[in-house]
């Protein structure tokens, strides 16, 4: 029997075969992109083919997108991304959250599955920016952001494995203040422990 990740891969070989098309427009920047529409349905017939079934979730600061051997529920591989507030001029945060969730769901499927396109931000707001003043730049702390990928990871997987993800929460309310939003962690000794409090948590 074929492990899942061989089952992915031979989904991604032939969807490499298919003649998708391009359905979205961005007609400001002149370029085409893949919706959902476009990649579902032949995702969804050669995972039916190949027993495999993708699971996508949307939390409060990430995304994620299991994908299961349906064979083997046990065997699986998470594809886990940050999240981030769509740019909707004029709508409400039903709108809003809609638009994040079709966003992080196609960003997803198009990485597990490996479908490519012109390296290029997507449309959000096609008028033109105004000039914005400059700021200051502001010293990103390298180690500090690869700590909180690290907690967005590891806490992904724990909700994954059926951790309760409300206990993981309050550990990062715990340290960080009463915000539950790790992202918003801004020392690095704060992060790294809670990180290791994450990890302990079974």
């Amino acid at each position: 029997m074929a492990t899942v990740y061989e089952k992915l891969q031979t989904v991604r070989a032939e969807l490499k075969n298919k003649k998708i098309k391009k359905s979205g427009a961005n007609t400001y920047s002149n370029f085409k992109y893949f919706e959902l529409k476009d990649i579902l349905p032949d995702i969804t017939e050669l995972c039916d083919k190949y027993k495999i079934c993708p699971v996508f979730s949307l939390y409060e600061t990430h995304a994620e997108l299991k994908i299961i051997d349906s064979e083997k529920p046990e065997d699986s591989i998470l594809f886990v991304t940050k999240t981030g507030e769509a740019n909707m001029k004029g709508s409400h945060e039903v709108q809003k959250k809609g638009a994040e969730n079709t966003y992080m769901r196609r960003y997803l499927y198009m990485t597990a599955f490996d479908i490519a396109e012109q390296d290029m931000v997507d449309p959000r707001d096609n008028k033109p920016a105004s000039k914005p003043q400059k700021k200051p730049a502001k010293p990103i702390d390298a180690e500090l952001n690869k700590v909180l990928d690290e907690i967005i990871s590891v806490m992904g997987e724990k909700i994954g494995d059926g951790i309760d993800k409300e206990a993981l929460y309050q550990i990062v309310a715990d340290n960080n203040n009463g915000n539950k939003n790790p992202m918003q962690i801004k020392e690095k000794e704060a992060a790294q422990k809670i990180l290791n409090l994450v990890k302990e948590v079974k």
